[in-house]
C-alpha cells in the first residue's frame, strides 16, 4: 500500500477558501438552490 501521510482530501478549516468568496452562487438566490416544499423546480 502507498503512504500518502499529509494526503488530506478534505480541506481543514485553517485553509482559505477564496473560490467560495468568488463564487456564483453567493450572488444568487438561494431559491434557485433550495425552493419551498411544493414549490417549482
Amino acid at each position: 500500500m502507498s503512504d500518502f501521510t499529509g494526503l488530506s482530501l478534505v480541506p481543514s478549516d485553517s485553509e482559505p477558501a477564496g473560490w467560495q468568496e468568488k463564487a456564483l452562487c453567493a450572488q444568487t438566490d438561494p431559491e434557485a438552490f433550495f425552493p419551498e416544499k411544493g414549490g417549482s423546480t
